[in-house]
């Protein structure tokens, strides 16, 4: 919602309809969440002249079924600087370590090392972007990608 008017504006943000207590600026912020805070969520934007209410958005918080459960199987040595999701769930991993294919690998969406994935990437994966297309955009510095000096 696009707030537009004669200010001041006051807002009071509320879940289910019911004013959330101390919620009162512009934008909503959770430092931690629950389950418990899934719910409908509007706000209601008052000045001199008069007040509306925004239309509801839906707010759903998912966690996974068992917490810290990822593990690909591979070392810890290195250091993972980025990652991505391409669109069938699996996670691009890049940075500077040797266990998943060199510096750049994929695990599977349940967490597990892709092991069909090999990239041919030495060197350090900086950065990591997955195009509309599902083609990879890989940034950092390199010996060799795939195959490529």
């Amino acid at each position: 919602m696009i707030v537009g008017g004669t200010e001041p504006f006051s807002f009071q943000w509320q879940k289910s309809g019911s004013a959330i207590v101390g919620a009162t600026n512009a934008t909503l912020v959770f430092n931690t969440l629950s389950t418990a805070d899934a719910g409908l969520y509007s706000v209601v934007v008052s000045n001199a002249l008069g007040t509306v209410t925004s239309s509801n958005a839906m707010l759903t918080v998912v966690f996974p079924s068992t917490p810290d459960s990822l593990n690909p199987g591979v070392s810890a040595y290195g250091s993972v600087d980025c990652m991505a999701v391409q669109a069938d769930g699996k996670i691009l991993v890049g940075g500077w370590y040797t266990p998943l294919g060199g510096h750049l690998g994929r695990l599977n969406a349940d967490g597990t090392l892709d092991t069909s994935f090999n990239p041919g990437a030495s060197g350090s994966v900086i950065s990591l972007a997955v195009q509309a297309d599902g083609k990879i955009l890989v940034g950092g510095l390199f010996e060799v990608l795939d195959g490529q000096l």
